[in-house]
C-alpha cells in the first residue's frame, strides 16, 4: 500500500535531506504513540533505546539509538522548576506496569527516512499528557530554554497524525470537521502561525479525532518567537486519516 502513500514518502525523505542540511547532534521526538498519561507529559530516559515494526508484520526492521540523557536531565530539571508535570520513564519504570520498554512508531517512522541521511544522532524521545494548549505551549517554552542553554545543534520533531475522520473507510466514520482541522493545520504551519496553533478551536480538533496536535502546540511553544522559514511538503489521506510532512527552518539569530 506504499503507492497509494507516495506523496507522503516523498514529503517525508524530503524533511529527512532539510533535516541533514541542519546537521543537529540531537532530535527530540514529540509523539503521540509512546507513554501518554491523562495529566502529566513524559520522557524516555535511558541510555540506548530500540524500535522494530514486528506488529505491524515487518520482520528485521529494528532501529536503536543513543538516547541524550544530558538534554533530558536539563528539561526535566527545568519542569520541575516551573511545576511542569513530566515523568521520567525507564525500563524500571515500565517493570512496575509489567511491560516492556521500546520505541514506538511516531518515533521510528521518521527517524527511518532521517537514518538515510544522518549517520549518527542521538534522539530524545517525549509524549504529551492529555492537557490543554495553553500546556502544551508551556513544555514547549522549556524546551526552548534547554536548548539554548547547551552546545550544539537541536531539532524538534512533531510527530503525529492529523484527522483520523476524512472517509468512512477510515479507522473513525466520516466527520465534516476532519477535511476542517486538516486544511487550518497545514495553512497555520504554512503561515508559521504558532499562536493560532496554541489556541486551536477544541469544536473542530475534538470531531476530528487527530492525535497530532499536541505535538504541534508543544513545537509552537519553542518556536513562538523565532523567525522561521516553514515548508509543507505533502498532504493527503487516503486511508481515511491526515498525513502531513513539513520543515520549519529555524533562521539564525
Amino acid at each position: 500500500r506504499e503507492r497509494e502513500a507516495s506523496t507522503t514518502i516523498t514529503g517525508m525523505k524530503k524533511m529527512a535531506k532539510e533535516a541533514a542540511r541542519k546537521k543537529p547532534d540531537t532530535i527530540i521526538l514529540i509523539t503521540p504513540h509512546g507513554i501518554v498519561f491523562r495529566d502529566a507529559h513524559s520522557i524516555v530516559m535511558e541510555k540506548e533505546l530500540s524500535g522494530d515494526f514486528t506488529s505491524f508484520g515487518v520482520g528485521d526492521s529494528s532501529q536503536k539509538y543513543e538516547i541524550d540523557m544530558e538534554l533530558g536531565e536539563k528539561i526535566l530539571a527545568k519542569s520541575r522548576e516551573k511545576n511542569i508535570p513530566l515523568l521520567r520513564i525507564n525500563r524500571e519504570f515500565m517493570k512496575k506496569y509489567g511491560e516492556e520498554l521500546s520505541l514506538d512508531w511516531g518515533v521510528l517512522v521518521p527517524m527511518y527516512y532521517i537514518d538515510q541521511e544522518i549517520e549518527s544522532v542521538k534522539i530524545l524521545p517525549m509524549a504529551y499528557g492529555l492537557l490543554d494548549g495553553k500546556e502544551m505551549e508551556k513544555m514547549g517554552e522549556v524546551l526552548k530554554e534547554a536548548i539554548e542553554e547547551r552546545e550544539g545543534s537541536v531539532m524538534i520533531l512533531a510527530s503525529g497524525d492529523l484527522s483520523h475522520a476524512l472517509k468512512d473507510s477510515g479507522p473513525y466514520s466520516y466527520n465534516s470537521q476532519g477535511p476542517v482541522f486538516d486544511k487550518k493545520i497545514k495553512e497555520l504551519v504554512e503561515q508559521g502561525d504558532f499562536q493560532g496553533i496554541i489556541d486551536f478551536d477544541k469544536k473542530i480538533s475534538d470531531p476530528a479525532a487527530e492525535c497530532g496536535l499536541r505535538s504541534f502546540q508543544i513545537m509552537a511553544g519553542a518556536l513562538k518567537e523565532k523567525n522561521v522559514k516553514p515548508e509543507v511538503f505533502s498532504y493527503e489521506g487516503p486511508f481515511g486519516v491526515g498525513y502531513m510532512t513539513a520543515f520549519i527552518d529555524v533562521e539564525e539569530e
